[in-house]
């Protein structure tokens, strides 16, 4: 029996062996909660009867149920399961993440979710948990929460930003170990065990399409010792030879990236993500030396206009020179890029594809991972942009967030022309260097997938979007082999499994704020209207 199950519910491109990760963020929760209570976590990415293992901890009867939400397809499994467990137990079903933390209100109204926790989880859902489970429960003592009580809806104000160094080591035996050590051999060639691991939090950059100046009021690291003394315990004692290293922004400050790679020393390898202006800070000679074997830089657009509207503070120039300086090294680099910006001309998308083809072209090591197409998520300048100037609403409901994905959302600054150029890149991008990604999965010769990938080239060179016969194919392939939710019919779905929306009256102060009392925050909810793409 655990006194607290924690549940992390599917994400939409999850692949085991490949795309699946740790779910670090329950095992951060789990942490503290381990010092008073027992604690399961059950993982839907990662188990063969999902529905029978939940079926089974219910019936131990916990004393919380808690579920992370990221905003898109995450939310209807997240739904799915929070209907589940009420229709099985009396329970109090807690949910945490990005997207309960920026619609908090909009989320605890379901009848079948009774709190949120906002932000980060360590101290405040223990708290809620010792609340809850005490003879006279006090929630306005629990920081960061949101709740109903008497058909309204409630929120305390925000704790305080968390000391890192103060959080206990992972509880990595909660969860199956082996089910996140298989790396890609696409992303992580060479590696044969890995595990992910985050360092700091928060990212200090404004790029106006990132949620994160809204999540984080502060940037914080753990010191390079606590970093060190728990990555070589985690690699000796799951006999890793590769850590990821998940930070948002991992070389911010480039001495405290600098000692912690000094630390690994090359006992074992590592990957991070990093702006192309940092990357440009750091010794990337040195870092090759410590056991750096990827950067992942989000590089975005190749329109120098486009880059100052979304706020990036990086040039063309610089992306040229930091993909030119990890060629001198053995460092794999694994470009993202994104296209669809709001008022970004066909010309723009031209020089994003000719900066794709010049990184291709002149550094040995990259690897284009894909054209995303441009969704304004929860929380970020764009999205308040696109509200403002395309009159974009924000869904009505919980279940309407469901389909806000980068293939299934519709855009309206682009025309029918646009829409069809930036679904060409960003599936032909999925295969433009096939064989790497395909030619170990595949019973196929790797000479196909490369005349495929110069095929590709050829055509984004030519601009030859109309050449677009397999995308059909392709998107077929991916919905139902990847993404099976993307066949989900929002509308059918809010009306029956979806449910009535509950009674609850929603508080309606000024700027979106709730109450508590005497207690005012702002939440600070976007306005964002989900619609079709795909």
């Amino acid at each position: 029996m655990a006194d607290i199950l924690l549940v992390f519910p599917t994400s939409g491109n999850d692949i085991r062996g490949v795309t699946i990760t740790a779910p670090l963020s329950l095992l951060a929760i789990a942490g503290p909660l381990l010092e008073d209570y027992s604690v399961q976590i059950i993982d839907q990415r990662a188990t063969d009867d999902f529905w029978g293992d939940l079926e089974s901890a219910l019936k131990t009867h916990p004393r919380v149920v808690g579920i992370t939400s990221l905003t898109g397809t995450q939310i209807y499994h997240g739904i799915e399961i929070s209907k589940f467990v009420k229709a099985r137990l009396s329970v109090p079903v807690v949910w945490g993440g990005l997207h309960a933390t920026l619609y908090p209100a909009q989320t605890v109204a379901k009848p079948y979710i009774d709190y949120v926790i906002r932000g980060e989880g360590e101290v405040a859902f223990k708290m809620l948990v010792d609340e809850i489970t005490s003879p006279s429960p006090d929630l306005e003592k629990v920081p960061a929460l949101t709740f109903k009580k008497d058909g309204r809806i409630y929120s305390t104000p925000a704790g305080t930003p968390l000391e890192l160094d103060s959080l206990p080591q992972m509880p990595w035996h909660l969860v199956d170990v082996e089910e996140y050590t298989t790396p890609s051999s696409y992303l992580y060639p060479g590696v044969s065990r890995l595990l992910s691991f985050i360092a700091s939090r928060g990212c200090p950059f404004p790029c106006t399409y990132c949620s994160q100046p809204i999540l984080t009021s502060k940037y914080r690291m753990m010191s390079p010792k606590r970093v060190l003394d728990d990555l070589h315990w985690t690699v000796d004692q799951f006999n890793l030879d590769h850590i990821l290293l998940f930070d948002d922004e991992f070389l911010v400050n480039a001495k405290w990236a600098t000692d912690i790679a000094e630390g690994i020393n090359g006992k074992f390898t590592w990957g991070v993500q990093g702006r192309v202006n940092d990357l440009l800070r750091v010794d990337l000679k040195k870092m090759e030396r410590c056991g750096m074997i990827y950067a992942m830089p989000g590089i975005e657009s190749g329109a120098p206009r486009i880059l100052e509207r979304i706020r990036k503070n990086q040039t063309v120039d610089e992306v040229k020179e930091v993909s030119r300086r990890l060629n001198e090294t053995k460092i794999h680099c694994q470009v993202n890029f994104m296209v669809g910006f709001p008022d970004e001309t066909l010309d723009e998308l031209g020089e994003t594809i000719d900066l794709a083809l010049h990184i291709m072209n002149t550094n040995t090591m990259a690897v284009i991972n894909s054209f995303s197409p441009v969704t304004p998520l929860p929380g970020t300048e764009m999205l308040h942009q696109v509200i403002r100037d395309y009159d974009f609403k924000e869904p009505e409901t919980l279940e309407g967030w469901i389909n806000i994905t980068r293939g299934k959302q519709e855009r309206p600054w682009l025309d029918a022309k646009r829409v069809r150029v930036i679904r060409f890149l960003y599936f032909t991008s999925l295969f433009v260097q096939t064989a790497e990604r395909y030619g170990q999965k595949l019973p196929i010769p790797k000479f196909v997938f490369r005349l495929y990938s110069k095929f590709i080239q050829f055509r984004w060179k030519r601009r030859l979007y109309w050449m677009d016969w397999e995308i059909p194919l392709m998107r077929l392939l991916w919905k139902w082999f990847v993404n099976p939710t993307d066949f989900i019919d929002i509308a059918k779905y809010s009306d029956g499994i979806g449910a009535k929306e509950s009674s609850i009256e929603m508080i309606p102060l000024k700027e979106s704020e709730v109450e508590l009392g005497e207690f005012q925050i702002p939440i600070k909810e976007s306005r964002f209207k989900a619609k079709t793409f795909a």
